[in-house]
């Protein structure tokens, strides 16, 4: 791939310094990542700065930032300011890099372009498309509230597009079969078929509370009866092995990645893989990714390189005692549910036995349990303790080594109404860095992980006791 950085070389050796890592990282991007002056943190919930003090088991929304890749970042950004000349060749390093942890070199021709969100990618799809055929093309998705109400909302701003959300979770939230979406998607599907219309079909892997849809055997089963369809696999979660990211590639779908969610870099990273003979590349225009974008993807490279050199054996093996000792948790507790989540199967696109099949994001319910009526918190109330969490000031009612433990979870998810009540469910979630620290630190590193993730599920466990008005 070619990359054609328009104005920065120039302004970069014009200028004595170039801004610090800190600006850089939360430049050439929107609201979104702009830091609250009194709170210091961004709309996710994440800072600039690491922290090691916080339990961040909220990578599902955004990841806080490891000393290790704020330090990487930190080196690229001295090296541009050194030598501003090599910033083509830094992007294309980089690119290189991901190439080759992913093992897109047995892709030919595989073409990456980055590009500041999820969102963006979405509707830069939609719109190449339209621009190729001159009709108006009907984008079948799930729904908003599985991969975010930012993306729908940018596909209806594109000319001559229309939407259609397919339900993933029924009223009560409860996941639907996989027969039932695959119904619903394939009928979308056949009937602008049938009518010769364009039609992006965006497949989800994972959503927000760690869904695929729809099913890999009916992906597959779709390319092959409809070879005019375009996919759009959106896995910006990032929690793909190597293994299935190519297999994507390979039955022809673009596939959408971000590096700050399960890969742990700053709000702001995404990049699109498309597959060698796409028509869809002939409306390619040379990319001029910013320097904010570039030290992004830097620091999450930082953390990719650390976990592919981890033992696959390893992996699964912290994965799935995590995964049991999560779930236990969540069945014997009577303050939380696990939201039903069916297995992550992704047979015939991959075989079985990748660490990708192990469950790394856990939504559950809360409840309250101060009295003998258990009842489900409502939205509200599940948001009020959501932010708690982040405290460390929480002194109504609960122990002090608990209050004082501050921790990140995925922001509310809303997913239906129980016993009357609108519901949300949080989300525990692995990270890579989390995966990291847990088989390549001291002795012992793995169960400190999860004691400290059970941890937190202690202190949401408290804060369903407290009336959220009592909550500081």
């Amino acid at each position: 791939m070619r990359l054609r950085i328009i104005g920065w070389a120039e302004s970069v050796a014009t200028s004595a310094l170039l801004p610090s890592t800190e600006q850089l990282l939360v430049a050439d991007g929107d609201a979104r990542i702009a830091l609250d002056p009194i709170s210091g943190v961004n709309r996710y919930g994440c800072g600039l700065n690491p922290d090691p003090a916080i339990a961040a088991f909220g990578s599902s929304t955004a990841s806080v930032i490891s000393l290790a890749s704020l330090a990487a970042a930190e080196r690229l950004r001295n090296r541009l300011a050194e030598a501003p000349d090599t910033l083509i060749q830094e992007w294309q390093r980089l690119r290189n890099e991901i190439i080759t942890l992913y093992g897109l070199k047995k892709q030919p021709s595989v073409h990456l372009e980055f590009a500041a969100s999820g969102t963006d990618l979405h509707a830069l799809i939609a719109a190449r498309i339209v621009a190729q055929n001159g009709q108006k093309l009907l984008v079948i998705s799930v729904e908003a509230s599985e991969t975010g109400r930012g993306v729908q909302a940018a596909l209806s701003r594109v000319t001559n597009v229309d939407v259609v959300e397919v339900p993933l979770r029924d009223l009560s939230g409860k996941a639907k079969t996989n027969v039932q979406i695959d119904a619903e998607m394939l009928a979308y599907v056949i009937a602008t078929q049938a009518k010769k219309l364009p039609a992006l079909l965006v497949a989800v892997d994972q959503s927000k509370t760690g869904l695929i849809a729809p099913s890999t055997a009916a992906l597959l089963d779709m390319r092959q009866n409809f070879p005019q369809l375009q996919v759009l696999v959106d896995a910006c979660q990032f929690r793909l092995s190597s293994k299935t990211l190519c297999a994507y590639l390979q039955q022809g779908c673009f596939v959408a990645l971000t590096g700050s969610k399960f890969m742990g870099g700053p709000a702001f990273s995404a990049v699109l893989c498309t597959p060698a003979a796409t028509p869809l590349l002939a409306l390619n225009i040379e990319a001029t990714p910013p320097l904010g974008l570039l030290l992004r993807w830097e620091a999450a490279l930082e953390t990719m390189r650390t976990f592919h050199q981890l033992p696959s054996t390893a992996v699964r093996n912290f994965l799935q005692a995590f995964c049991a000792a999560v779930q236990q948790r969540l069945r014997t507790d009577p303050a939380f549910e696990a939201l039903p989540t069916p297995k992550l199967d992704r047979q015939p696109l991959v075989p079985s036995g990748s660490w990708d099949e192990i469950p790394t994001i856990f939504p559950f319910l809360l409840y309250h349990t101060a009295t003998n009526l258990r009842q489900p918190l409502h939205r509200d109330e599940t948001q009020a303790v959501h932010k708690a969490l982040l405290r460390d000031d929480v002194t109504v009612d609960i122990p002090a080594d608990i209050a004082m433990l501050r921790c990140q979870l995925g922001q509310p998810v809303a997913c239906g109404i129980l016993d009357g009540v609108p519901i949300s469910a949080l989300r525990l979630c692995l990270s890579a860095e989390l995966v990291v620290e847990a088989i390549s630190g001291s002795a012992q590193c793995d169960q400190i992980v999860i004691a400290r993730a059970l941890r937190t599920l202690d202190k949401a466990a408290w804060l369903t006791k407290i009336q959220p008005g009592r909550m500081k």
